[in-house]
């Protein structure tokens, strides 16, 4: 029988995504170098206008550095996908590593904790910043959401906006988690992502831009003040979705299991909502009981038969056979 040895390990995986994260940063650059050099163009065209007012001084259609600004946004649309497969190798390479390390120690199978939503290899559930979105990181960041609220709310303060990002913080789940499903679309095509939504696919530090997306969503169809329902859920993420040209259908599903989760998340992303919250570790104990209602997102499952979800931006467990009273699905497919 012949034996392989894995020669590569986590640490190879985060030179991927450091290498990804700045091949992000150089399109940022070059998009501003640009941007630079039409300045300079303007900066001449009417520095020669003031001087002259001879409009033939100018070059026909535009002037001398518009070929070279032309040339430099080429080159930084070209890195916007380099960097996403970059990245995205990294996040494949740590699961390969994973995934052999559960099978070299296991008797048996092992469970597909690892496993990616859909099998479509989207990094928004892995451990580079933070596992899905957090509804409570807005109202930390509200200085660069301000732009997004004002288009909805133009006459908000910034004490106005501050508020109404940590109101968010106490009805945001139902909003996060189903416009956390959104990214794995879009995997490859930040620029489409971009022109479709009107924000950045990515952060400035390359992480998924999962507080713009939960705030424009919310802001566009969100009752606000208040949370979600399923129902509500997907009136509204249709409607949103609608409104940006992608065809989305939102339903209630029959209850997953251990068993044919990895059937089931082939067809759509799964939102579980629960009354009351029940988060626990991957033992099992619970580590977050309370009164009311929440939503996350399944993004896998244990050898021991536990839900891995995204919740607050982490790692959470949820038993689907001890819980399963307190527990109602979603699913969202994308067509």
């Amino acid at each position: 029988m012949a034996v392989y040895k894995v020669v590569f390990d986590s640490s190879q995986a985060a030179v991927f995504k450091s290498a990804g994260n700045e091949l992000a940063g150089y399109g940022a650059r070059l998009r501003n170098a640009a941007g630079a050099l039409d300045n300079v163009d303007g900066g001449l065209l009417g520095a020669i206008d003031a001087a002259t007012g001879d409009w033939l001084l100018r070059l026909p259609g535009e002037t001398s550095f518009s070929p070279i600004a032309r040339g430099i946004n080429a080159v930084a649309d070209a890195l916007a996908p380099l960097a996403d497969v970059v990245k995205l190798e990294g996040v494949v390479l740590e699961r390969s590593v994973d995934t052999y390390k559960r099978a070299e120690s296991a008797s048996g199978t092992f469970g597909t904790g690892f496993s990616v939503i859909s099998g479509d290899g989207t990094a928004a559930y892995d451990d580079f910043g933070t596992y899905g979105g957090a509804q409570n990181s807005p109202a930390a960041q509200w200085d660069d959401l301000a732009g997004i609220v004002r288009q909805y709310f133009p006459k908000k303060t910034d004490r106005e906006i501050k508020r109404f990002l940590e109101e968010f913080n106490t009805v945001g789940c139902g909003y996060v988690a189903i416009s956390n499903t959104i990214f794995a679309r879009y995997i490859g095509r930040a620029d489409e992502f971009e022109a479709t939504f009107g924000f950045p696919m990515y952060t400035e530090s390359g992480e998924l831009n999962f507080n713009a997306a939960m705030i424009d969503f919310y802001c566009s169809k969100g009752k606000i003040g208040s949370g979600t329902t399923r129902e509500s859920r997907e009136r509204m993420w249709e409607s949103y979705m609608r409104e940006h040209g992608i065809a989305v259908d939102v339903y209630n599903c029959a209850k997953p299991t251990a068993g044919n989760y990895d059937s089931m998340a082939r067809r759509g992303e799964i939102i579980m909502s629960m009354n009351p919250l029940c988060l626990r570790n991957e033992n099992g104990a619970y580590v977050d009981v309370r009164k009311g209602g929440h939503a996350v997102v399944v993004t896998g499952v244990t050898e021991s038969g536990l839900f891995i979800v995204s919740s607050w931006g982490q790692t959470y467990y949820v038993d689907p056979v001890k819980d399963s009273g307190k527990l109602t699905y979603q699913q969202v497919a994308y067509k």
